[in-house]
């Protein structure tokens, strides 16, 4: 008779080990507000994997920075954390 968990269900094998995807490294980034902005909730963070990055290679590091709604400085700091050496446009 197999043990049940209290616990739901989890995206893991039978060994307890997360999936692969679960461990793709990801970089967090935190959007702040302007000066000029009113007072929000605050952002949801961007959640950037080297897959989402390299989906992005083709344009240039300002135009990724806008459409995503943060700093080109971020984007280079995690970048910098998947292993990525240079932003390539």
């Amino acid at each position: 008779m197999k043990h049940q968990s209290e616990h739901p269900a989890q995206d893991s094998d039978e060994t307890g080990t997360p999936n692969s995807e679960e461990m793709a490294p990801t970089a967090l980034v935190c959007p702040r507000r302007k000066k000029n902005e009113g007072v929000e909730d605050g952002e949801e963070p961007v959640i950037l994997t080297r897959e989402l990055l390299e989906s992005y290679f083709n344009c240039s590091l300002a135009a990724v920075s806008k459409e995503l709604g943060i700093c080109p400085t971020s984007i280079k700091k995690a970048c910098r954390k998947l292993g990525i050496a240079k932003w390539p446009f």
